[in-house]
């Protein structure tokens, strides 16, 4: 399973079905139905290792980025959405690699919070 895959199939599971929050890879795509709380998430990097000239390890990076609506959600479902994202790509192999910290909106009515994650595994994993 392709990483993007993985990532969007996890995030919907814990997100979506329980919150209504739903995920896009790279940019927020517009949909009928008016949304307080979205996630996006993109590839960072890429790191591979060698060992003695053929790929042995793979260390992605990965930003997932949460934005909700100003005023409109609660410090508790914004607590309880990041803690659900942490679990959900914990529980799948991804390393938490920096904690929460504030991101700017170019949609103006949004506040946004990134999370870094990583993954290592062998290069046929993904």
């Amino acid at each position: 399973m392709k990483l993007y895959s993985k990532i969007q199939e996890v995030l919907d599971n814990a997100l979506y079905h329980k919150y209504n929050v739903k995920s896009f890879h790279l940019r927020k795509v517009e949909t009928e139905d008016k949304t307080e709380c979205y996630v996006v998430y993109s590839l960072v990097s890429t790191v591979n290792y060698f060992g003695d000239g053929n790929p042995i390890l793979n260390k992605y990076s990965i930003d997932v980025n949460f934005y909700y609506e100003r005023n409109q959600v609660s410090d508790d479902i914004v607590s309880t959405i990041l803690s659900a994202i942490k679990k959900a790509l914990k529980e799948v192999g991804f390393i938490i690699r920096t904690g929460e910290h504030d991101i700017y909106d170019s949609m103006g009515d949004f506040k946004g919070l990134n999370l870094e994650f990583i993954y290592v595994g062998a290069p046929d994993e993904w």
